[in-house]
């Protein structure tokens, strides 16, 4: 009797113990926690212009609740919001966040999966295929995504009003078949006609304005230019001459003279260019005509070389006046710009130089009074450069010495110190010709500039001591993100401006009072 009551309590033991085996797998599978890689901020939702709830440190543990690709959702604290995924080590199974880039449209026909940056498939290498068919993707078709596949995404993108993020989920991947399928292919070797540039620019686009780029800003700008309403080069990118063109056509043609080529402006623009061919030169200025626009080289004499001198002087790259004539003088500073921006520095007015300088101009035209938010900028000339002063480590260098353009060198790194949170972040040397342009070197970096700023970036500067090979600069930096960049993975979308005793700000070429008080600032901080 007592051995049947011993091997019952041993059964019962031996089911509790089962029961409770069965149950906690289906607890613990419920939560799956990850551990961040890098410094990330924690976003309000899935976008990296969403609002900052706090900032990750580097190896927290933190609960995944959702994946929104490429964003996951988790929680830290009391805290629920987004990082990015490639930010987040974690393993287990989680549900999906209906996006853009996981689920497929209600409207859409298209199943492809999405595609991001790193895949190798051919799915990727038709989709390179149709981009480069409508003019976004200038290399070839390798079936790898990489960098330039991102870069012809995210404009593709942009110029549809999508989320302009790179990654081709299923709204983007109908876009871009949608666009392909029905491009025209009316032209001839060296000559477009309006007309097949008409059905073009008809079939996919219904408005084009300044920002936009691609081949209908180039079918727009050869209708133009036949017109003789712009008299620079047809180079796919809407910049500020373009625009005024369009408003003198606009006002011409009694339209909104808004700047905007929308469906009656380009009816009209169709109608008034006829069915008469647009070639190439007649944008031409002797020698050196490409098919995509026209190319100045020294000795050229022209309105179009004045239009780029003028461009040049307001970057800041030239300091004698527009005469139109393509001189030494003309040439050092396109060799400037140039090696600024990457370019074959040879002094060549090439349709790729003429685009980037449009570019730059368009950008800065954009900053506010000059990168200096609702401070007033002051123009000066420089008579002479002042003494180099020191304070314990800390130098006062003054920018027109050369001392620090010539030792930071582009792609160069270093040290930035906010001088009131005494927070420190590495970064990279951009370019820059009246100041320094730079980067957040990692999106780490990026996480503790923006913590700087308050999660808000701002035109206002900060007191800084920049430090680079054993050298603390004086210094004062913003915290906008604006124009180009060189690092695509930093969460930094462009470059901020760091300014030092005396430098100015490269469109005006003024000094910003609010940088030099920063400096300044940064400077007396030492003692």
């Amino acid at each position: 009797m007592k051995n049947t009551s011993y091997y019952k309590r041993i059964i019962a033991a031996v089911l509790v113990l089962l029961l409770t085996l069965s149950i906690c797998p289906m607890v613990l599978a419920d939560t799956v926690s990850g551990k961040t890689t890098a410094t990330v901020i924690l976003r309000k939702s899935a976008s990296t212009s969403s609002s900052a709830l706090c900032t990750i440190k580097k190896g927290s543990k933190v609960t995944v609740l959702a994946t929104a690709d490429p964003w996951v959702k988790v929680k830290d604290g009391s805290n629920t919001g987004y990082i990015m995924a490639k930010y987040l080590d974690y393993t287990g199974k989680v549900s999906a966040e209906k996006t853009e880039s996981t689920s497929s449209a209600a409207s859409s026909t298209s199943t492809a999966k999405t595609l991001r940056q790193g895949d190798k498939s051919d799915a990727v290498k038709s989709m390179q295929q149709q981009l480069i068919a409508l003019g976004y993707l200038k290399t070839e078709a390798t079936g790898y995504y990489g960098s330039a596949t991102v870069s012809a995404v995210k404009a593709f993108q942009k110029y549809l009003g999508l989320s302009a993020d790179g990654i081709a989920g299923s709204k983007t991947l109908t876009a871009i078949n949608n666009a392909a399928n029905g491009i025209s292919t009316a032209t001839e070797t060296g000559k477009t006609t309006a007309a097949a540039a008409t059905a073009s620019a008809t079939i996919k686009a219904s408005s084009l304005k300044k920002g936009d780029e691609g081949e209908d800003v180039t079918t727009l700008q050869q209708q133009l230019i036949a017109l003789g309403y712009l008299k620079t080069a047809a180079t796919g990118f809407f910049g500020a001459a373009t625009k005024t063109a369009v408003q003198k056509f606009q006002k011409d043609a009694g339209l909104t003279a808004d700047g905007v080529a929308g469906a009656k402006t380009l009816s009209a623009l169709a109608a008034k260019a006829g069915t008469s061919a647009v070639n190439a030169k007649t944008a031409s200025v002797q020698t050196g005509v490409t098919t995509s626009g026209i190319t100045l080289r020294e000795g050229d004499k022209s309105e179009a070389v004045k239009m780029m001198q003028t461009q040049l002087i307001y970057a800041g790259y030239l300091k004698t006046e527009a005469t139109g004539f393509f001189g030494t003088a003309t040439g050092n500073a396109l060799r400037a710009f140039q090696k600024d921006h990457s370019l074959t520095a040879d002094g060549v007015g090439t349709p790729t130089t003429l685009n980037a300088l449009d570019r730059l101009i368009t950008i800065m035209a954009a900053i506010p009074d000059e990168e200096s938010g609702d401070v007033t900028t002051t123009n000066v000339v420089v008579k002479s450069v002042e003494e180099t002063k020191r304070i314990n480590n800390v130098v006062l260098e003054d920018w027109w010495s050369g001392v620090i353009d010539s030792t930071i060198k582009r792609k160069a790194t270093f040290t930035v110190t906010d001088v009131k949170t005494g927070k420190s972040f590495k970064a990279a040397r951009y370019g820059g010709s009246n100041h320094l342009d730079a980067e957040p070197l990692t999106a780490e970096d990026e996480a503790i500039m923006e913590e700087i700023f308050n999660h808000t970036w701002t035109w206002n500067a900060r007191a800084i001591w920049l430090t680079y090979n054993g050298v603390t600069y004086a210094a004062a930096m913003n915290g906008m993100p604006h124009g180009s960049c060189n690092i695509r993975d930093n969460n930094f979308d462009g470059m901020f401006c760091i300014h030092f005793l005396n430098s100015r700000t490269h469109g005006g070429n003024a000094v910003n009072p609010d940088m030099q008080a920063r400096v300044q600032e940064a400077f007396e901080a030492a003692k």
